[in-house]
């Protein structure tokens, strides 16, 4: 994933926003949530969750990053302002993604 593409994340729930970061697997979740955590201001992190192989940092404000596995659920069940998601993405997992986006004003989906 870009550096741009965390700094806006970053941005995004710093603002108040719900973004989820997807990987293809854990290790590589577990890699994107380390390279953010070293991005955000510690002045704006309320706390940072880890639990069932999903990590979290929730932000003062509301807003949080998670950071999921495509192999797990895919995000069924989020309200989301913004996802990014690996190009590798199937057409079913994205399927699955879509409707987490559709509550929100901004409602955007990136690929990396």
């Amino acid at each position: 994933m870009h550096r741009e593409h965390m700094e806006v994340a970053i941005s995004s729930a710093a603002q108040g926003g719900k973004v989820a970061i997807f990987a293809e697997n854990l290790r590589q979740s577990e890699q994107l949530a380390h390279d953010v955590e070293e991005l955000v201001p510690s002045e704006y992190v309320e706390k940072v969750s880890r639990a069932n192989g999903r990590r979290a940092i929730h932000l003062h404000g509301g807003g949080s990053i998670r950071f999921i596995p495509t192999q797990q659920s895919a995000g069924r069940g989020l309200s989301l302002d913004r996802a990014y998601l690996p190009i590798t993405t199937d057409r079913d997992t994205l399927a699955a993604i879509i409707p987490s986006l559709c509550t929100s004003q901004d409602g955007v989906l990136t690929g990396y």
